[in-house]
């Protein structure tokens, strides 16, 4: 595995005993050959890109794969990964059953932004391992993000400048602090601390949905994306995307049902377009 990711599991036996669990099950669904293409494949990718937020983001990727492989075998589908084409967007599997053929694509969507997942999930790894850090600092820590149009495309002296940020921010906590390079420009302010909630649960709730509406323009554009990438397959063949959404419990969200009623809409919605939608919640993979 590629050393700029290795800290992610560092001080976390329980995280990696299920990820090796998982491609050791990985194995006996794909088959010796395939189970090698597709680790080849994986370390190939994350050993020749030299930005840490690029390597994060694809083995996620990866491991939202495994788990949409593991969920069709576990249904009794042979499995048959579809080799990658340069210059065309290819399904990841396809899945037969009883004669049925279908072709998969998997996404997996989180509501954070990815680049600050990134960084947030490094700074947790960091206070983990160190040990004496102060278990309540990271609330404290707010920064405030300028939007960028691609932060997956920030380049890794970028990252290590936000790096650089965090841990000076650590080791002076009462300095006002503000960087910028370029495309982000990041504050940090000691001592901003939530104020407790005044509002109404219910006002809380519509401005909580007002915020996470752009999460299903984003789902939209996925599947939309997914179905012209699909409609080059056989036409035999059944249109599947499975989803995988993280819903974790670090995302309240307070409009749970509202939420899953709009899904099933937008599910149905490309349905009528032949394209099934497999829907799989998840937590922080």
């Amino acid at each position: 595995m590629n050393p700029v990711f290795r800290w992610a599991f560092l001080n976390r036996i329980d995280k990696l005993a299920a990820f090796e669990n998982q491609l050791a099950s990985l194995e006996s669904a794909l088959g010796s050959s395939q189970f090698k293409d597709f680790q080849q494949q994986l370390v190939k990718d994350i050993s020749t890109h030299s930005i840490e937020n690029f390597v994060h983001n694809r083995i996620l990727s990866a491991m939202t794969e495994i788990r949409a492989i593991l969920r069709y075998c576990s249904d009794g589908h042979k499995i048959t990964l579809i080799p990658l084409h340069p210059g065309r967007k290819t399904p990841d599997f396809s899945a037969e059953r009883e004669g049925r053929t279908r072709v998969v694509e998997v996404k997996y969507i989180r509501p954070p932004d990815k680049l600050e997942e990134y960084l947030m999930r490094w700074w947790q790894a960091k206070k983990e391992l160190a040990q004496d850090l102060p278990q309540g600092m990271l609330p404290h820590l707010k920064f405030e993000w300028n939007p960028v149009e691609s932060r997956e495309e920030i380049s890794q002296k970028e990252i290590s400048e936000i790096k650089d940020f965090f841990t000076a921010a650590y080791q002076q906590p009462d300095q006002v602090r503000e960087l910028s390079s370029g495309r982000i420009v990041l504050k940090y302010l000691p001592d901003r601390r939530l104020l407790p909630a005044v509002v109404p649960l219910d006002v809380q709730a519509d401005f909580s949905q007002e915020n996470r509406s752009p999460l299903f323009t984003k789902l939209q554009v996925t599947l939309q994306t997914a179905l012209k990438q699909l409609s080059q397959s056989d036409e035999a063949q059944k249109r599947t995307v499975f989803l995988a959404i993280n819903l974790s419990a670090d995302i309240q969200f307070l409009w749970h049902e509202q939420f899953h009623d709009r899904l099933l809409a937008l599910c149905r919605e490309f349905a009528d377009q032949g394209l099934e939608v497999v829907v799989e919640e998840v937590g922080y993979l």
